[in-house]
């Protein structure tokens, strides 16, 4: 007996000015081909195209580790401790933080992120120097971002938090620890 989706998996869908494959400047290139030629206007950004790290508020971090590391077999960074967890994938990492601790780093109330408010999850945008921290979150609150936490130092470095028009949190990070290559992507110690 065939799959029932089976059909519905293999359906390729006609190029109609609907899912017709435009990149978000709607210059009609493919999306893979979203270079800082496609930008809006002609001028040098602060945020550049990219995420460097995913952050997951979790349940039980314990729990979570053992899925990551020992489950689904992801190297785990050593840097740390019993506190949070950092997953190297292909070309952005992967951090579980608990849940009341992620609020607490983003500045929020952890019933905002318990119940709604905000999501369990943040983007984040690592930046090679100190002061650049500042300067994207500038650019972005130009753009329509709420500055849920302003640039300030922390123990790794700098830090601050915007969310985007529709809530979903972005921590833009300068972390000495963690190197950038040249790609932009962030090097995890061992």
């Amino acid at each position: 007996m065939q799959d029932p989706g089976y059909e519905l998996r293999r359906m390729v869908l006609p190029r109609t000015r609907v899912n017709k494959g435009r990149s978000p400047d709607g210059s009609g290139g493919p999306l893979w081909d979203n270079t800082p030629d496609h930008t809006p206007e002609e001028r040098e950004r602060a945020v550049e195209p990219r995420v460097s790290l995913v952050t997951l508020g979790v349940n039980d971090l314990g729990r979570s580790v053992a899925f990551y590391r020992d489950g689904l077999g992801w190297p785990k960074s050593g840097v740390g401790g019993d506190e949070v967890a950092f997953f190297k994938t292909g070309g952005v990492a992967i951090a579980l933080f608990p849940r009341a601790s992620f609020a607490a780093d983003a500045g929020l109330d952890v019933d905002d992120v318990e119940h709604g408010g905000f999501s369990r999850f943040s983007l984040a945008h690592n930046v090679a120097e100190e002061e650049r921290v500042d300067s994207v979150l500038a650019e972005a609150a130009e753009a329509g971002a709420k500055i849920v936490k302003g640039a300030q130092e922390v123990f790794f470095g700098r830090h601050g938090f915007f969310a985007d028009p529709d809530g979903f949190l972005w921590e833009v990070a300068w972390n000495p620890s963690f190197p950038m290559a040249p790609d932009g992507s962030i090097e995890l110690p061992r």
